[in-house]
């Protein structure tokens, strides 16, 4: 009863956010977005958007360049898309942003607001939107489609290299057509969905927040098993040499077969909600937890490192290279920084 009473906390907490994003209400509390190419790495945190050193953490730019906008806020990971940079905000805009110098390039405000980052395939920009609307860019910018659905999107949508798969806070997840936006199927999972699916070959393994990992065949949609955890599942699992790792919110970490969808282990770490999607390194994952820790646990489901971070962790850990990239929310820096043994290197913004 106690597990399931936190569970239901938390996942109203993170919806509370998210909705306040999405309504007319700016949030208190940033949940940074993170990501990284070559030597930088990118981070939208409340009005703005950083380009940071990975070698040192210093600035390379920021966006706007002088005061952020009043009203103006970022959640979503900026994307970065050959010399672009592409940046969603709560203001119903999208960015293009020159990934070199910060200098917008262009912009599409007649959106709702951007909870989820797009993606790019094959030159197509596939937006996701709150507004219960995917749309389809050129790299110029150009509206090429718009594709219609009940409810908001809040996950960014995963590609095979041919349909864009995109998760639904309606319970289905769609694929896409890139090229034109039209539908190639949709599958009601009986759950809502925060993140994208992982996606074998011919397969996609869908995590819900009804507590759920789901195999779906990439072709047609069709469900080939279903995974039930202990609670909320609000990550990307991971695929790596046929099995399948993921969290919950309660702690626990899943090792399943990718093949039959059986669990191989389970680890379990008390009051230690796990969210956002794990880096993946050649000893193990890096999970990161809400309570403000980052935990390294190997592939046998053994438990190798934790380090502790000033504040809550609700998006994840981003692997840069030789650097571990992690966004901090309600802490004194937005971003820290760790080698793979989870030593700190740097943090931003610089502390004295």
């Amino acid at each position: 009863m106690k597990a399931k009473y936190i569970t239901t906390i938390f996942v109203l907490t993170i919806l509370s956010m998210l909705l306040t994003a999405c309504g007319g209400a700016i949030p208190t509390n940033s949940i940074p977005g993170v990501s990284a190419a070559g030597d930088t790495a990118y981070l939208a945190n409340a009005g703005e958007v950083f380009a940071i050193r990975l070698a040192d953490g210093g600035l390379n730019w920021k966006y706007p360049a002088e005061n952020a906008e009043s009203g103006r806020f970022y959640y979503a990971a900026p994307v970065p898309a050959g010399d672009y940079l592409l940046a969603g905000d709560y203001l119903n805009t999208l960015h293009a942003l020159n990934a070199s110098n910060g200098f917008q390039q262009w912009a599409y405000s007649q959106a709702g607001r951007f909870v989820a980052s797009p993606l790019v395939v094959n030159d197509v920009i596939v937006a996701p939107n709150s507004n219960r609307s995917v749309y389809g860019f050129d790299l110029n910018g150009t509206l090429l489609w718009k594709f219609g659905s009940t409810e908001a999107f809040w996950a960014q949508p995963v590609t095979d290299g041919t349909l864009a798969f995109v998760a639904g806070m309606d319970h289905f997840l769609y694929a896409i057509q890139p090229d034109d936006g039209s539908l190639a199927w949709k599958t009601d999972l009986e759950g809502a969905m925060a993140y994208g699916p992982a996606v074998g070959e011919g397969k996609v393994y869908q995590t819900t927040i009804a507590s759920e990992l789901i195999a779906l065949n990439a072709a047609d949609g069709v469900v080939e098993w279903r995974f039930k955890a202990d609670s909320a599942i609000w990550m990307q699992p991971v695929l790596r040499d046929g099995i399948l790792y993921f969290g919950d919110i309660q702690g626990n970490v899943y090792a399943v077969d990718e093949a039959t969808g059986f669990q191989k282990w389970k680890l379990s770490m008390e009051n230690e909600p796990l969210m956002g999607t794990p880096a993946v390194l050649e000893n193990g994952l890096v999970f990161s937890s809400e309570t403000g820790n980052i935990i390294l646990v190997d592939y046998n489901g053994n438990k190798q490192w934790n380090r502790t971070i000033d504040g809550k962790l609700y998006s994840g850990v981003v692997l840069a290279d030789e650097t571990l990239l992690v966004g901090v929310t309600k802490g004194k820096v937005a971003l820290v920084a760790f080698d793979l043994s989870g030593n700190q290197k740097w943090v931003y913004p610089p502390q004295d």
